[in-house]
């Protein structure tokens, strides 16, 4: 015979189910919402930094350098360069630091730039066909690897565009003379398959560096830099017109932006002391965000929403 159970106790066993099983079949997500680089603990590692909280946390394990981070479209991994036994691979870990895989192999020196719309393809700058570095794209697990540039310059930074069709590279067109005399870097976009769209800068004594377009692709943050110092400067990408949004602080680097597009990362150095700030679109709002007695620096948002300070 059928207990005849109360219709409360039944809808308590329904909510109590559903909720064991959300527990069981939704994947564990950190609450970081931003990932950083410092030295706070020694070496250059992966920290995240929780804007709800201010919590901090240290990512990855000691005994390595570790260098240049971004996260996965679905925010589920953080992609990294790490320097270990003279090889400079790109390596992938969860914000929790569980699941470290290598996804690069080989001696050739790396740096990673940027990860696809859609999440499948990483872009990256490598030496493996010239000592000065070009362009390439590949399989977010590191396979069919595929060149985009190829010039005998040196190339500070690239960006895929929003619709993942493009990309938008630093290519130093005029060599480095030293610190005082960075050269000549201009921002120009090619399609995949190596083909110049468009310069988008022109600034002839500017190094322009590091691009990072706003989320729904109408900006593109860059830093500038002249004389060995160096400003976070936004374009308008349907006029061409440009604004320094850092004028007047000292030199600034690493431009990153918000999930919202309201706010911009960037890496603040100041007497030997390098810590994240952040500042709008227009200019407006600098202040400091994440600071330490070392070095605090390329602040990388996830996908999640970010609650600023």
């Amino acid at each position: 015979m059928t207990p005849n159970v109360p219709k409360s106790l039944k809808n308590f066993a329904t909510v109590t189910t559903l909720f064991i099983l959300t527990l069981v079949l939704t994947p564990t997500q950190s609450p970081a919402q931003v990932a950083f680089i410092s030295d706070r603990g020694g070496e250059m590692d992966i920290y995240t930094f929780d804007t709800d909280t201010s919590a901090i946390r240290k990512v990855t394990a000691p005994g390595e350098v570790e260098y240049g981070v971004t996260w996965s479209k679905d925010g589920k991994y953080l992609y990294f360069i790490r320097y270990k036994e003279g090889d400079q691979n790109i390596w992938r870990i969860t914000p929790d630091g569980e699941g470290l895989e290598r996804i690069t192999e080989g001696t050739h020196q790396r740096n990673i730039n940027d990860i696809s719309p859609d999440g499948k393809r990483i872009l990256l700058n490598s030496k493996r066909e010239n000592p000065q570095g070009d362009t390439y794209a590949m399989d977010i697990d590191g396979k069919n690897v595929k060149r985009i540039t190829d010039n005998a310059f040196f190339e500070a930074g690239a960006v895929f565009a929003p619709d993942g069709k493009s990309v938008v590279v630093s290519v130093a067109i005029t060599s480095s003379k030293g610190p005082e005399s960075p050269g000549n870097a201009e921002l120009f976009r090619f399609d995949l398959d190596g083909k110049e769209l468009k310069r988008l800068t022109k600034t002839d004594s500017t190094f322009d560096a590091l691009p990072a377009f706003s989320p729904d692709g109408k900006r593109l943050a860059y830093h500038g830099c002249k004389t060995g110092e160096c400003a976070i400067i936004v374009m308008d990408l349907a006029s061409g017109s440009s604004v320094n949004v850092t004028n007047g602080d000292p030199d600034s680097r690493w431009p990153r932006w918000s999930p919202d597009g309201k706010w911009i990362a960037y890496t603040r150095s100041e007497k030997g002391n390098t810590d994240v700030w952040i500042v709008r679109p227009d200019g407006s709002g600098r202040r400091a965000f994440i600071v330490g007695p070392g070095r605090d620096e390329i602040a990388a948002f996830g996908p999640r929403s970010v609650k600023m300070p």
